[in-house]
């Protein structure tokens, strides 16, 4: 497996646990990981400069062949500073569709959807029989609440505080990071329909209010919820895989 992506495959084991840690415990010695996953790395951001050439380095130089690719990219560019340019200052009489710039989001959207694009067009021209696994994330909740570390906030001001600046009112806000999200899975599911061996993981509609952690990030329990529909999709294809635990 080749692991590229944010920080839910990367997020800190100190605070909690991640989909490439669970993947680990699961399959045990019936995998090999490379991860390279990040915390807050852009889907945009990893498939140019020295992280697509780090990729390119792997796929392409050296004597390395993988049997799939789990990449977790795209929340992190519409989020934190990447979500005020995406919002519209809210005025008398809006509805949450007018606090959403809907022209620029779209433009966003195929921005992400170019870097999906540019990593298959990678594993098609130097190892075309690998899988890539993708997902949606779940519908995030914009609470407000960041990372903490021994009681200290160490991140956060994701999505609540940035919609709160322009002014969106609370009822508005989650309508909106839903339709963002919803659109993202939907793009998501026709590039699996039309990019040979692609398969997206349905994460969508997984977790419950109190499977959120913070803004952005499950719980422990929650993780190890998005892991079972990721363990699942893996040995659809891979059916010598060991089967999802029940979550």
């Amino acid at each position: 497996m080749l692991i590229e992506g944010d920080s839910w495959f990367a997020y800190p084991m100190i605070i909690s646990t991640n989909i490439t840690n669970e993947l680990k415990d699961i399959n045990k010695d019936k995998i090999v990981q490379l991860p390279t996953a990040d915390n807050g790395d852009d889907a945009r951001e990893m498939l140019c400069g020295e992280q697509y050439d780090y990729l390119f380095r792997v796929l392409a130089a050296e004597d390395l062949t993988f049997d799939c690719i789990l990449f977790s990219g795209g929340g992190n560019d519409i989020v934190a500073a990447n979500l005020p340019v995406l919002l519209n200052t809210y005025k008398a009489g809006y509805g949450w569709e007018d606090c959403l710039n809907m022209g620029r989001f779209r433009r966003r959207l195929q921005e992400i959807e170019n870097a999906y694009l540019d990593l298959a067009d990678l594993r098609d021209d130097y190892q075309p029989n690998t899988y890539i696994f993708t997902h949606g994330y779940d519908y995030a909740l914009p609470s407000g609440k960041g990372v903490r570390i021994l009681g200290c906030k160490v991140a956060g001001d994701w999505i609540k505080k940035r919609m709160n600046a322009v002014g969106i009112p609370a009822d508005f806000q989650k309508k909106i990071l839903d339709h963002m999200l919803a659109e993202f899975d939907n793009m998501l599911i026709r590039l699996e329909q039309t990019i040979p061996r692609c398969v997206h993981v349905r994460t969508q509609g997984t977790l419950k209010d109190s499977d959120w952690a913070n803004e952005l990030h499950p719980t422990t329990a929650g993780f190890k919820k998005i892991t079972a529909k990721f363990q699942a999709a893996l040995c659809s294809v891979f059916p010598n895989l060991p089967k999802p635990p029940a979550t």
